[in-house]
């Protein structure tokens, strides 16, 4: 799961979409499917970029409306507006738990009491999202909990701050989210 961003130009019209991922997305593969899939559906040849100020970073900007149209139209628009496609609840459970090891990649953190892990918590401030994961979580076999964090003071986003929703795996159901 990558992390996108809508691209406008200078009259605020969409022109695209930007990813962001980490290093360990190219190690394990992830960002190499996102460029092939960019590319099959642009038509037109991606590739990511390492800017030379966070060697950590992995940045893929495609620079095609109708995709970034499209994408809009299957997640949403916003923080707080965030939702799963239908289309992720057909999945197979093997293809569920990767979709939620995706989301935990980006928007989650492992918990822990030295070396022994304790649990994978993720953090959204869409309550419709929320309850989607905590479905697929629930169809993939899973047992999380989910936790309403009432204004949770976060400023930063342009829609501004507000309530969190954090759901939490077991030890048991973290190890099955590779």
């Amino acid at each position: 799961v990558a992390e996108g961003n809508p691209l406008f130009d200078g009259q605020g019209k969409l022109i695209g979409s930007r990813f962001t991922m980490g290093a360990d997305d190219e190690m394990r593969g992830i960002l190499g499917r996102l460029v092939n899939w960019c590319t099959a559906l642009t038509g037109r040849e991606q590739k990511s970029y390492t800017p030379p100020s966070r060697p950590d970073l992995r940045l893929v900007s495609v620079h095609d409306a109708g995709l970034a149209t499209w994408l809009h139209e299957q997640g949403g628009h916003l923080a707080r507006s965030k939702q799963l496609s239908e289309a992720v609840f057909s999945f197979d459970t093997e293809a569920r738990l990767d979709f939620l090891a995706g989301w935990l990649d980006g928007d989650g953190w492992l918990a822990s009491t030295g070396p022994e892990l304790k649990g994978l918590s993720g953090t959204t401030s869409s309550a419709c999202l929320a309850m989607q994961l905590m479905r697929l979580s629930h169809m993939a076999g899973l047992r999380p909990s989910m936790q309403h964090i009432v204004n949770n003071g976060y400023q930063g986003n342009r829609d501004g701050g507000g309530d969190a929703y954090q759901i939490n795996f077991s030890r048991v159901d973290s190890l099955q989210l590779r």
